[in-house]
């Protein structure tokens, strides 16, 4: 392996290195996930077990975890406030995302954009 970096061969250089370090992995069928086949049957298995399991951890179907009547709404929406202090926490300098949104454009954007995203995050 030395040999082939010395004489500049970075072809076998990297081969060699990948087959020395690099683990095997094992292919995982993903067609077949609890003996069913079908994307329906599995995605029926998926639901019969999640509703199983909040119907026994919940001591009757109309508790839920979290109570979002409408007297404590306001509590759990993103005010203006919240999403300037997120922010103005961010860190400066580090790459941008997928979408191609990095801390500052959104540091260095109109202020209407806190408003717009605070829309959004209530939304979701």
């Amino acid at each position: 392996m030395l040999v082939s970096y010395l004489d500049k061969d970075y072809n076998t250089f990297w081969r060699l290195w990948k087959n020395k370090v690099q683990t095997k992995r094992t292919n995982v069928n993903t067609s077949q996930i609890g003996g069913k086949c079908d994307d329906q049957s599995i995605a029926n298995a998926f639901a019969d077990y999640y509703n199983n399991f909040v119907s026994n951890n919940c001591a009757d179907n109309n508790s839920y975890i979290f109570d979002i009547s409408s007297e404590n709404l306001v509590d759990w929406l993103f005010g203006t406030d919240d999403v300037d202090r997120v922010i103005r926490s961010l860190k400066h300098g580090k790459a941008a995302g997928l979408d191609g949104i990095s801390v500052e454009h959104l540091t260095y954007s109109h202020p209407s954009l806190i408003s717009h995203l605070r829309k959004l995050f209530n939304l979701i």
